[in-house]
């Protein structure tokens, strides 16, 4: 995000996980596609082939599962749209069958949908069809939080079908739901109720969990000292720096990237994004998100500020930049040569605001 591909490019490829990498190559064709097209291009086909060598491995993730091109596709996808390389597009989607339903995402048919909407809308029936099959109330809600936030708004049908069955299953206003998934209820409770207000109210004392989505929402809102009190209370040790991290970007009203934010927080601000009208990022608004990643920079889960710091100012990511690349051991000079340590350190300490 500072211009410094050739360095990004070789720490890409420090990821264990193949996914990981893979996404870092395709985000950098992305960002680049604006200054260098030859260059994007370039990165954007190694995604694809990256991609296309290992996409029946399964992920490095054992927690998350599945394989590579069941999470790296819809990255790579865009990327390709991104520096006009529509072909090998459409050959990567060819390579996706229906049947291979494990393999079939939410993302990856809001990926397609600007390809071929025919074929998005058969991939939207089948994983419609496998939610109302599942027995399982929360795979349900979730399934449908999924699915709406992704392609809810291409077509009024479909998105008032989901919302109903999203109500259906909350109907049921089941405690043991909103205590053990209490953030994705606070994400189809928004979806259900649109702009309303209830929908960011604690709907039981002990779903605290749910306080990082719910002050998403409330920065939205512009309601900042109830979003500051949510991410106050949040005890986990990254729960809170990677909350601010996501509340600094709703509050500069940075798009939702599907692509490439992951995780209960991103799903909210896929569901703001869906339901509530973008901020314009007047000086208030960006003095706020400021203030937000200067708390999150000085804690151990610092890195969780960077993409967001890279919107906001880009220029102030350099000094970052040196203080992680003198301690993994790289050497930046005025040739632009690069010097790595042959083996991978930790994390720095936390760098300074």
């Amino acid at each position: 995000m500072v211009g410094d591909f050739r360095h990004a490019e070789r720490l890409g490829r420090w990821f264990a996980d193949p996914v990981e990498h893979i996404t870092v190559l395709a985000t950098m064709a992305m960002v680049l596609s604006a200054s260098d097209l030859t260059a994007a291009r370039r990165l954007a086909e190694a995604a694809a082939d990256e991609l296309e060598r290992g996409e029946d491995r399964p992920t490095a993730d054992r927690e998350r599962g599945g394989s590579i091109a069941h999470y790296a596709t819809p990255a790579v996808s865009h990327a390709l749209a991104r520096v006009g390389l529509t072909e090998r597009r459409s050959r990567l989607f060819g390579r996706v069958r229906l049947e291979d339903s494990a393999e079939l995402s939410p993302t990856l048919v809001a990926a397609l949908w600007e390809l071929s909407p025919d074929a998005a809308e058969d991939m939207a029936r089948v994983l419609e069809r496998q939610l109302a099959d599942s027995p399982h109330s929360d795979q349900r809600i979730r399934g449908y939080v999924e699915l709406l936030v992704a392609v809810g708004h291409r077509t009024p049908e479909r998105g008032l079908a989901l919302r109903e069955a999203l109500r259906r299953e909350l109907a049921e206003d089941d405690p043991v739901f909103r205590f053990l998934f209490g953030e994705i209820y606070v994400a189809a409770a928004l979806l259900v109720a649109g702009t309303g207000h209830g929908s960011s109210q604690r709907p039981g004392q002990a779903d605290t969990d749910a306080d990082g989505p719910r002050a998403l929402i409330h920065a939205a809102r512009g309601e900042y000292e109830q979003a500051e009190a949510l991410v106050a209370g949040l005890y986990r040790e990254r729960e809170g720096p990677a909350a601010r991290a996501a509340m600094a970007a709703t509050i500069a009203g940075l798009p939702w990237r599907p692509w490439l934010e992951q995780g209960e927080l991103a799903l909210t601000r896929g569901c703001i994004e869906l339901t509530l009208p973008r901020p314009s990022a007047d000086a208030d608004r960006i003095a706020r998100a400021r203030e937000q990643l200067r708390k999150v920079l000085v804690t151990e889960h610092w890195y969780e500020a960077l993409p967001v710091l890279a919107e906001l100012d880009p220029g102030a990511l350099r000094p970052v930049r040196d203080v992680v690349f003198a301690h993994l051991g790289i050497e930046v000079d005025a040739a632009d040569e690069t010097t790595v340590s042959p083996e991978p350190r930790p994390l720095p300490p936390p760098a300074p605001a």
